[in-house]
């Protein structure tokens, strides 16, 4: 739920402000307003906030009302905003942190704000009228009322999930690379954390190895030679990379690989690395390209045509014709230190290049949410409208939120209009219960390590998963399967089993053996099955706990 900006991670706040308006010096009551029509009068009750010293950055007002009712763990700067948004005006808590917020921590913060607000503590907007041209308002922050609510901006506006992967990438752990049937896995980026991590364990890199990844499709093809040189780059950082690019147009595309070729022969003994040209990406307002324009003749020539040239108007426009272009471009070119491309000419403006990634924390990629189980909820009389995502697992305030975004009771009255799974092999169904849905997934998030996970998602596979309880039931008994994460493949068995037997199978007598074919007849007997995460079965617990289920349903009847 928040950004990072390479400084700080930055959440925000949305709750509706309501008012009462007053006939001038009256006495009699006021008119309720709601945030509808609060909007008319922001621009009053900005000036008034700020005049009172409730807005700005790092305020310190609002953290001594915060400090008399929450102690945060980290360390945290409070600023409060408006922002008319929908058709409503919204007070817009914002709270900026070195450390990224716990998922409590956040919900302490909504739910302290809350209280403060709708308290009516916040003296300063209480126990004031202010001036506007059809009397004096009375401004609540927050209320009592059902139609008060306090909510991240990504459940209000609905931003989440806003990444479109087009650009796929194959992954391979170097320890297993060479070996034939060793297959590795892809992933097309930009994608969740979650999508990478699965990404890895198909590939079955296990933590701090080394692999190697291989750009595939639609990358464009400067980048791909680029990156084939670079050392040392993570499905992370290539991650972000995607992202970036996937959203450049076809002239930011140009002043991209023009700002490589530049960096490259800036410093040629140095090859670009990951670190530059993320930080190229994040910079390219720092570049001017013209495209078209490949030598100093055609450079002189848009120059003078375009009237680029601020020494040019000290001659008569008859003398300016006799300027030769070649050696007008070429001037220019070693005035701004420019160079020419295949594509167009590029140099530096005047604009301050700076490096938002440092080599080791990442930028966050915008649109990006970190639920196990991701669902775009709409309200099932309006099925047509964009909703908003609801985060799984979550608490009974995350329903709340998300419930008071789409002005619903409860989620009989919601439809899942559009879902992302980040288990693979279970997908989400329109007509799965929610809250089932949230149970399963913190089951999943209680898995104590990522092995856990890896078996999980392969007793999926194994018993042909194709229902929400089956796959709750499931979780609930990991310890009815063995599992194996080391067997990437029926070959890497057979190989396995024969190193057992000490049978050297580098001898040439083994050169046409089908290492696969015999893995499969083997499994076969076995009833284990070859999953993308590793080898499993079913043992005696399994067999244990049938048993025991048969008889209580015997009892039952």
């Amino acid at each position: 739920m928040e950004h990072y900006d390479g400084e700080f991670y930055t959440l925000r706040l949305f709750s509706p402000i309501e008012g009462e308006i007053y006939s001038l010096n009256s006495t009699e009551e006021g008119t309720h307003l709601t945030a509808y029509e609060m909007e008319n009068y922001s621009s009053f009750i900005r000036d008034h906030m700020e005049d009172v010293g409730l807005l700005g950055k790092r305020n310190q007002k609002l953290m001594t009302y915060f400090n008399n009712e929450i102690r945060l763990h980290k360390p945290v700067s409070l600023s409060l905003d408006l922002e008319a948004y929908g058709g409503r005006l919204w007070s817009v808590l914002q709270a900026d942190s070195q450390d990224k917020l716990t998922h409590e921590e956040v919900q302490s913060l909504a739910e302290t704000w809350e209280m403060i607000a709708a308290g009516g503590f916040i003296r300063e907007m209480q126990e004031t009228r202010i001036l506007v041209p059809d009397g004096e308002l009375t401004v609540f922050l927050g209320n009592e009322g059902l139609d008060y609510f306090v909510c991240p901006e990504e459940v209000l506006k609905g931003t989440a999930h806003t990444l479109k992967p087009a650009l796929d990438v194959a992954i391979y752990s170097e320890a297993y690379f060479l070996e034939r049937s060793y297959q590795g896995a892809k992933v097309r980026l930009p994608a969740e954390p979650a999508f990478l991590k699965d990404a890895k364990m198909r590939a079955f890199i296990h933590e701090n190895e080394p692999y190697q990844i291989e750009l595939l499709g639609e990358w464009p093809s400067f980048l791909t030679s680029v990156l084939e040189k670079a050392k040392a780059v993570t499905l992370e950082e290539v991650n972000v990379l995607a992202c970036l690019v996937a959203h450049m147009d076809s002239i930011q595309l140009e002043t991209y690989e023009a700002a490589i070729q530049m960096r490259q022969e800036k410093n040629t003994d140095a090859p670009v690395g990951i670190k530059d040209l993320l930080n190229l990406c994040y910079n390219l307002k720092c570049f001017e390209f013209r495209p078209g324009i490949i030598n100093d003749r055609m450079l002189g020539e848009f120059c003078l045509e375009e009237d680029r040239l601020d020494w040019i108007h000290i001659f008569e426009v008859d003398v300016r014709k006799l300027l030769d272009p070649q050696r007008v471009g070429m001037d220019q070119r070693k005035e701004e230190m420019g160079i020419f491309t295949s594509k167009g000419y590029v140099f530096e403006n005047a604009l301050s290049y700076q490096d938002i990634y440092d080599g080791i924390h990442l930028p966050d990629i915008d649109g990006v949410a970190g639920g196990i189980f991701s669902l775009r909820l709409v309200g099932s009389q309006y099925p047509e409208e964009q909703g908003t995502w609801l985060e799984l697992p979550t608490t009974d305030l995350g329903f709340q939120w998300v419930l008071n975004r789409l002005n619903e009771r409860t989620f009989d009255d919601c439809i899942i209009a559009e879902s992302i799974s980040t288990v693979q092999g279970l997908s989400v169904k329109q007509t799965d219960d929610i809250e089932t849905l949230n149970e399963l997934a913190r089951r999943i998030q209680e898995f104590t390590d990522d092995r856990t996970l890896c078996k999980f998602e392969a007793a999926l596979e194994l018993e042909q998963c194709d229902s929400l309880e089956q796959a709750l039931h499931i979780a609930e008994n990991l310890d009815c399967y063995s599992y194996d994460p080391q067997m990437y493949s029926m070959a890497a068995y057979t190989r396995y089993l024969f190193r057992e037997l000490e049978i050297n199978i580098d001898d040439p007598a083994f050169a046409t053996f089908d290492f696969q074919g015999y893995g499969e007849r083997q499994l076969g007997l076995l009833e284990s099955v070859q999953t993308a995460y590793g080898m499993i079965t079913r043992n005696e617990d399994f067999l244990i706990q049938a048993q025991q289920n048969t008889e209580q349903g015997m009892k039952m009847q």
